[in-house]
């Protein structure tokens, strides 16, 4: 995985060299995951992209995404079905994830020329994200447990999004960006409709056209 997240950002980097991108840009923001069932938790994104002049847009960022959850403190010994979670019996926690993720984003975006001074741009395509690190925080008297990241921790989804640029200068634009992203790829949640990781940012950032 760690040589995944190496390649991805290898990857931006030779698409911003190349002598057909037409806008690199930098945004940061905030971001509202919701995974499941969960409550929205609010997170923070910070990405680089390279866009193409047929208007496809390589983008890596560091996203911060969470949500709420509870475990068993001492599973009771009972038999239960494989797949099936123990009752708690109330012997339980209750904690907050951070997970922080490498997200790859490939989209397709169209301009639309507003006026002299505003464009907009709409879009849609691919995402992927990959786990780089969590930490849980206790949301009752429980002290907080370890938080180890797995392999299949991982988003891969669609995702789609809206935004204005604002010339400051021949060279620079002001960018305010509008994403989700729709993960479908959450195996515990399966039977849930519109399971897995429901993703929206707001990102200003600036771009540099070449």
């Amino acid at each position: 995985m760690d040589k995944l997240a190496i390649l991805i950002v290898a990857s931006l980097f030779g698409a911003a060299a190349s002598p057909t991108v037409t806008q690199v840009g930098l945004n940061a923001g905030a971001n509202s995951s919701r995974f499941a069932t969960e409550d929205p938790s609010i997170g923070v994104t910070v990405g680089v992209s390279a866009t193409s002049a047929w208007g496809f847009r390589l983008g890596v960022s560091y996203a911060r995404r969470g949500y709420e959850d509870s475990a068993c403190l001492d599973p009771p010994e009972i038999s239960i079905e494989p797949g099936e979670i123990p009752p708690c019996f109330y012997n339980s926690r209750r904690f907050h994830r951070s997970q922080h993720y490498i997200d790859a984003q490939l989209l397709w975006m169209g301009d639309i020329l507003l006026n002299d001074r505003l464009t907009l741009r709409l879009g849609g395509g691919g995402i992927f994200g990959l786990a780089a690190g969590c930490y849980e925080t206790s949301l009752d008297d429980t002290p907080a447990q370890e938080c180890r990241t797995r392999d299949e921790d991982f988003i891969a989804g669609v995702g789609a999004g809206a935004g204005l640029d604002i010339p400051m200068s021949p060279q620079w634009d002001l960018t305010l960006d509008l994403q989700y992203g729709h993960e479908l790829t959450s195996e515990s949640y399966s039977e849930i409709e519109f399971g897995g990781y429901r993703m929206t940012s707001l990102l200003v950032g600036v771009a540099y056209l070449r």
